[in-house]
């Protein structure tokens, strides 16, 4: 591999991609950009840190100035620049649009940056172009909001106001954390079929049965899960 490889048609492994950002991010902001700063701005160890700035060097990105300092090639910099537009449009697309609380929007938009090719991240600019300058996209961005903030109200059917024996239809999985992804891991979406097979005497656990499983659900999580009654065919 040489210097004049173009990352750009080989996307860089993250873990380079996210060591070159924070160098140019440091630089960007006029701070030190030593291997130990990149380290400790990254949370990273020291050695893997080290190991990723010989491949920049390798792959001609970045230099060492006679000072002994980091830089950034002027091939460098322009994928640092990309990586790091990638980065912030996935951000707004998380925490504008889709509500997510700041931390998660974070990672997921560093976990994003790097897997989604050049048609994936045009789709999403051009999704973000039509929630920000158009009403039709406002609308949806604003009613979005306004579903994630819903809280649930006495008139939802839920999971924990089934009987023994009853069965109904998924429609909506509220909740937010470690409660709404572990229904969600649980198979538990909309348009799914759930049927309480028993409850403990005070109601906690329900014992649920879904997809040919038996599964058991605290009270916080069966009261998370809004339900319709099953349409009888």
């Amino acid at each position: 591999m040489n210097a004049t490889q173009n990352t750009e048609a080989t996307p860089l492994p993250s873990g380079l991609e996210d060591t070159l950002e924070t160098l140019f991010l440091l630089l960007r902001d006029g701070q030190a950009a030593s291997t130990k700063d990149i380290a400790r701005a990254r949370e990273a160890n020291l050695k893997d840190v080290s190991a990723a700035l010989a491949q920049l060097k390798d792959l001609g990105l970045i230099q060492v100035t006679p000072s002994d300092a980091l830089a950034l090639t002027a091939e460098g910099e322009k994928t640092a620049i990309r990586t790091f537009s990638r980065h912030r449009l996935l951000l707004r697309l998380f925490e504008e649009i889709l509500a997510m609380p700041p931390a998660i929007a974070e990672a997921n938009a560093c976990a994003m940056e790097h897997s989604l090719n050049a048609e994936g991240m045009d789709h999403v600019e051009k999704f973000i172009e039509f929630v920000r300058n158009t009403p039709e996209g406002s609308k949806i961005a604003v009613d979005f909001r306004k579903f994630v903030d819903a809280k649930q109200t006495g008139n939802d059917l839920t999971v924990a106001d089934l009987k023994a024996g009853q069965r109904a239809i998924v429609k909506e999985v509220r909740g937010r954390g470690a409660i709404r992804q572990r229904l969600l891991d649980m198979g538990i979406m909309p348009d799914t079929l759930i049927k309480v097979e028993r409850r403990a005497p005070a109601g906690d656990p329900i014992w649920v049965r879904l997809q040919g499983g038996q599964i058991s659900l605290r009270r916080k999580e069966s009261e998370a899960i809004i339900v319709t009654h099953e349409k009888l065919q």
